[in-house]
Order: C-alpha cells, then structure tokens, then sequence
C-alpha cells in the first residue's frame, strides 16, 4: 500500500541519517556574539553541529529531540544555534526569523539569565518574554523580535477549549479564525523546554504545541520517557515525525499500547519493539 511504501521509505532514509550520525561527531566554534569566557564546551559544540545538521537535514523532519542530562548545558547549546542562524543569515543580508521558546513557569529566570549574562548588549538577541502585559503584543510586532519566552499555560489560547475538537486540523480552523498572535506568526523554529511537560498527547497543552506554525522543532528534555513508551508519541506528533506521527502507525510500529485478546476478550499490553525504536530514534535524538 502507499502507506507502507511511505514507512519503508522513512525507515530507510533513517538507517542512511543513522550510519553518518555513528561517526566521529563534528564540532561547531562557539558563535561570534557570545561573550568571552561563555565558549562553548567540547560537548556543546558537538551539540550545535548535530542541531544545525537536524536542521538542514529535514529526513525525516527539521529538528530533532534535545536530550541530554540535566547539568550539560542545553540551554546554552539551544541559544547557540538560534544564533548562529542569526549570524548566518546578517552574512547574506537576511534575517532568520524569531524563535519561540515555550516552558514551565519555572525555568523562565533562567531563561532570562543566560540571555543577560551569555551577551553583551550590542550582541544580544532581540527578545522579549510573553506574559503579563507583553500579551498584548501583536503578530507582526512577535515576528520582528529573535527570540520569544512564553510558558506552557500562556501558549493556550484564552477561553478555547483546543480538547473539544476531533482533529488538529479542525482545532486549527478555530485557532486561524481567532487569529491569536502566537499561532499567527511563522515561527523560525520552536523550542519546547521540559518537552515532557507535553507527554500527554491528549491534553490541552501538548495541542497548542503542535498547533504553532513553525519551520523547525525541538523538543528538549532530560527525561524524554518518564510514563512508558507512549511519552514519545506525543512528541512525534508534536515534532512531526512522519509517518509515526499518528496513535495508529506508531503502536503498529513500535508496540507499547494496549489491545484486546482475541480469545481471552481481556486487554493485554502489546510488547515495545525496543530494537526499531532505537533505530528510529538514533538519527534525531
């Protein structure tokens, strides 16, 4: 059928991105805007080459899942490719566009704190952080900004209930009528920071996420499964990883659900194909 000619097809191309991801990985010099004494470490620059590989790549998307230890450093590694896109893009007389940030209340000081301390003024990205007053920004003032800081609550559009709609698509319509200023803009890329907050792919906040409009995603976390397998599901459909991007392809490939015995009519646990999810997994993780 199509759709299985499309799985072997992605499955293949992830096998080829898997092969050159197994060599020796190459490193990235820290960008020209941070400050002397913020260089990247060696682990960081390897980082800022793979992110800008998952980038450019686009097999089988543009971005990839963010995921290492909490302590190395992956706010740092997240600023340096948004600006060495900005530096890039000055060098050709363009521009690359605003990145948004979405994460937990939390984590939004520390946010603020690398771009105050990792910049010199002159150098630091344009950005501001959504909340509060600066709500009632609108979408062409967001997309004339580098970078955008919002929380998970705030993304989730007022008084709009995104769970009482059947499909993404029918919740975009609503989403477009309402012309809300985060989903109006054409995002760069955007940046879920505690990606696990949207395990859920359910819930009202891992929707807003996948509603955005957004050339490039990343999803970073430490901890990309914490419930079981079913974790990563949200983050295929919020990374758009297709063909697994759907309940359906996903547990056909990768197991980890739940299904009635045909003899027995009680629910049974479907194995986890650990082996094919490694594999998928290796290239944009």
């Amino acid at each position: 059928t199509t759709e299985s000619a499309k799985i072997v097809r992605t499955l293949y191309e992830i096998e080829k991105a898997s092969a050159l991801a197994s060599v020796d990985q190459p490193e990235k010099d820290t960008p020209n805007s941070f400050k002397v004494g913020f260089e990247l470490m060696q682990h960081q620059k390897q980082a800022l080459a793979w992110m800008q590989d998952r980038e450019a790549n686009r097999t089988p998307f543009s971005g990839g899942i963010l995921g290492d230890e909490m302590g190395l450093g992956k706010t740092a590694e997240c600023l340096s490719v948004i600006v060495s896109d900005i530096e890039d893009q000055k060098q050709l007389s363009s521009r690359a566009g605003p990145t948004l940030i979405v994460c937990p209340t939390s984590v939004v000081d520390s946010w603020e704190t690398e771009l105050y301390s990792r910049f010199d003024p002159a150098f630091r990205p344009n950005f501001r952080t959504y909340l509060g007053d600066a709500k009632q920004m609108g979408a062409k003032q967001l997309q004339n900004l580098d970078i955008v800081i919002t929380t998970f609550g705030s993304l989730l559009p007022s008084g709009l209930q995104l769970r009482s709609y059947d499909t993404d698509y029918e919740a975009s319509k609503e989403v477009k009528r309402g012309h809300y200023p985060l989903f109006d803009v054409r995002w760069r890329r955007v940046v879920l920071d505690e990606a696990h907050y949207i395990r859920n792919h359910n819930s009202e906040s891992a929707r807003a996420c996948r509603l955005l409009n957004a050339e490039r995603r990343w999803a970073v976390t430490g901890t990309p499964i914490q419930n079981g397998v079913n974790d990563l599901l949200s983050l295929f459909m919020f990374l758009q990883f297709r063909p697994f991007d759907t309940p359906p392809l996903f547990h056909a490939q990768f197991g980890g659900n739940q299904k009635r015995d045909e003899y027995t009519g009680q629910q049974v646990s479907v194995p986890v194909n650990h082996r094919k999810l490694h594999a998928v997994l290796t290239p944009v993780m």
